[in-house]
């Protein structure tokens, strides 16, 4: 399991004969804290996984700490990245070094994170981290540097029936990339996160091994020899308080119970929303840590 922008991924491959003949009863355990493996005994696993991350100040240096602790848990050499950053990190120089520090031609699908990465060590503030997985032919990958529908129209020639893809995009271009695959993978579920940074200020960046983009989109296909199971996990705590966006447009929201949205959100978040209230402004990085 692996924590990237609010997702939880599982994934879990078998011998495409059998779905799994267990000969102990302990079929999966923790090889260490940072990935997956059968225990001793039963059947060899199909795919393995592993993810590491790192605070170290050299870039260099974290990229191959985080690549080495993920590499630890894999049976075989990696067949894709998944990794992200903070956008206090050169953001293109950590993508050369996941580049250098990965085996040839490894794809890399990523994105930035806003402040720190999630780990089960909690939060890393100036943090690297990847998850690794080791399955050959069950994942092909496109990029476009500013241009969804290419990428789309790139993944369909390489994977023409993917049980799900991922997407990796940027604030504003979910929706029309989503479109996108709606129509050219009908009725494959779509997986994903926006690239983030720490102030809306649009330092975001989508990764993949040959470049990095305030524009881009990066797409992952999986193929039907990985079992696959996903959930969304948000950091917040649900209240009793209720409302409903009564007018709106596309993704600005005017009013909020017949009143004027800005006047329910300052009333319920006071001085955090303060200055925007009076002066207008987006609250996005306001409400991240303390949400509407």
């Amino acid at each position: 399991m692996v924590t990237l922008n609010g997702l939880v991924f599982f994934f879990v491959a078998f011998s495409s004969a059998s779905a799994f003949a267990p000969i102990s009863s302990r079929a999966f355990v923790r090889s260490d804290a940072h990935g997956l493996r059968m225990s001793e005994g039963a059947a060899e696993p199909v795919m393995s996984a592993g993810y590491g991350s790192s605070t170290l100040e050299s870039t260099k240096g974290a990229v191959a700490e985080a690549v080495k602790i993920a590499s630890s848990s894999l049976s075989n050499a990696p067949s894709i990245a998944f990794v992200s950053c903070t956008v206090s990190r050169d953001v293109d120089e950590v993508r050369k070094e996941f580049v250098d520090a990965l085996p040839e031609n490894v794809p890399i699908h990523g994105i930035t994170s806003s402040g720190a990465l999630l780990s089960n060590k909690g939060a890393l503030g100036g943090a690297v981290g990847c998850l690794l997985l080791d399955k050959e032919g069950a994942f092909e990958t496109a990029y476009d540097s500013e241009n969804g529908e290419n990428a789309v129209l790139s993944l369909k020639e390489k994977m023409a029936s993917p049980q799900v893809i991922f997407m990796g995009a940027t604030p504003g271009a979910e929706e029309g990339i989503i479109a996108s695959i709606n129509e050219h993978f009908p009725g494959v579920p779509v997986y994903g996160g926006t690239a983030a940074d720490d102030a809306l200020s649009g330092d975001w960046k989508v990764m993949s091994s040959e470049s990095v983009s305030g524009t881009g989109v990066s797409l992952v296909a999986v193929g039907p020899s990985v079992k696959f199971g996903a959930s969304m996990l948000g950091p917040y705590t649900e209240t009793e308080k209720t409302a409903k966006a009564t007018k709106t447009e596309g993704r600005r929201v005017f009013e909020i119970d017949g009143k004027p949205a800005a006047d329910f959100v300052y009333a319920w978040l006071g001085e955090e929303v303060g200055e925007s209230y009076r002066a207008g402004g987006l609250i996005l990085p306001q409400t991240a840590q303390k949400p509407v």
